[in-house]
């Protein structure tokens, strides 16, 4: 249930949520989409970083929205 930025397949940066982890995988739901597009992405991927929040330290390609 974490959110988190992850880049999509199109190699933009969009809200997404891990649903659940298997393994060193995570099943990611991208926020606003059909469960349709959901993948599995390796944990150690840099196509998966924590979102930014207040007080954190922003960290390159995170989304300020």
């Amino acid at each position: 249930g974490q959110n988190i930025d992850v880049r999509d397949t199109k190699n933009k940066w969009v809200n997404g949520e891990i649903v659940y982890i298997k393994g060193h995988e995570a099943y990611i739901h991208y926020s606003g989409w059909s469960s349709r597009y959901d993948e599995y992405i390796d944990l150690r991927s840099d196509r998966i970083i924590p979102q930014w929040e207040p007080g954190k330290e922003i960290l390159p390609n995170n989304r300020i929205d």
